[in-house]
C-alpha cells in the first residue's frame, strides 16, 4: 500500500525517482524504486521526510487512513493545473466560472490553502472533472444536496427554531448565527462594525469548517 501511495504522490508533485531521491539523501533512484515496489522497508526517519515533502500525514503513507488535506490539495492543485492549461483558460476565466478570487484560484495552484472552505462547492468538484462524490470522499464529509433555492429564514425566526440552513444569503440569519458563538468575545472582534457581505462570508465559513471539524468525531 505504502509504495503504491508514495509513488503516486511522487508523480502528483511531479517528480522523478532521481529527484525525489535527492530530496531525502539517497545515494540513487532505485531506492526509490524498491520503496515504491515496496521491497524496501520505510524507516521511521524516511517516512517522517516524505510526509514533510508530500505535507501528508504518515498514517496517510502507510494507508491507514484515506482521508488527507495536503493529498486533497495537492490532487486539486494538479488537476486545476491541468484544466487550465488543457482548455487555455486564464486565471481570471477560471476565477470569473468559480466565483473564486484570483488570490484564492493562485493559492489552490500552489498546495498553500489555510482552509478547505471553497472546496465545499460540487461546481469546483465538476470543474476540475471529479465527481461530487469522490470529492465528498475526499474531504470525509458530504457536500450538502444541491438545492433550486437555498433554506432561508430571518433572523427572528432562527433565534426562536434554531435551523441552521444549507447556506446563509441573508445578513440577518448570518448575523444571527454568529451572536450565539463565543467568538464575539475575541478581543476586537466587533460584529456591528462588519458590512453585510463580510458578515455572510465569516458565517458560511463558520458552516464549512464545522463540517470538517464533524468529520474527526463522526463515528
Amino acid at each position: 500500500m505504502y509504495g503504491q501511495r508514495i509513488k503516486e504522490l511522487r508523480i502528483l508533485k511531479g517528480l522523478t525517482q532521481r529527484e525525489l531521491a535527492k530530496l531525502i539523501d539517497f545515494k540513487s533512484a532505485s531506492g526509490i524504486g524498491m520503496i515504491e515496489r515496496e521491497a524496501r522497508e520505510l524507516s521511521l526517519d524516511t517516512l517522517s521526510e516524505l510526509g514533510t515533502i508530500f505535507n501528508v500525514s504518515t498514517d496517510f503513507l502507510l494507508g491507514k487512513t484515506d482521508i488527507d488535506g495536503g493529498y486533497l490539495r495537492l490532487l486539486f492543485a494538479v488537476k486545476m493545473k491541468k484544466k487550465r492549461k488543457r482548455d487555455g483558460l486564464s486565471i481570471d476565466d477560471v476565477c470569473d466560472t468559480l466565483g473564486l478570487s484570483n488570490e484564492q484560484l493562485i493559492n489552490l495552484e500552489n498546495c498553500i490553502l489555510d482552509n478547505l472552505i471553497f472546496f465545499n462547492t460540487p461546481d469546483i468538484a465538476k470543474f476540475i472533472g471529479l465527481t461530487i462524490d469522490d470529492a465528498s470522499d475526499l474531504m470525509g464529509c458530504g457536500f450538502p444536496e444541491e438545492e433550486s433555492t437555498p433554506s432561508t429564514i430571518t433572523g427572528s425566526e432562527y433565534k426562536e427554531t434554531k435551523k441552521i440552513p444549507s447556506k446563509f444569503i441573508h445578513a440577518e440569519e448570518a448575523r444571527s448565527y454568529i451572536e450565539m458563538h463565543q467568538i464575539l468575545s475575541a478581543e476586537g472582534f466587533n460584529i456591528s462594525q462588519m458590512p453585510d457581505e463580510d458578515v455572510l462570508d465569516f458565517a458560511n465559513e463558520m458552516l464549512n469548517q464545522i463540517k470538517l471539524i464533524s468529520y474527526k468525531y463522526k463515528k
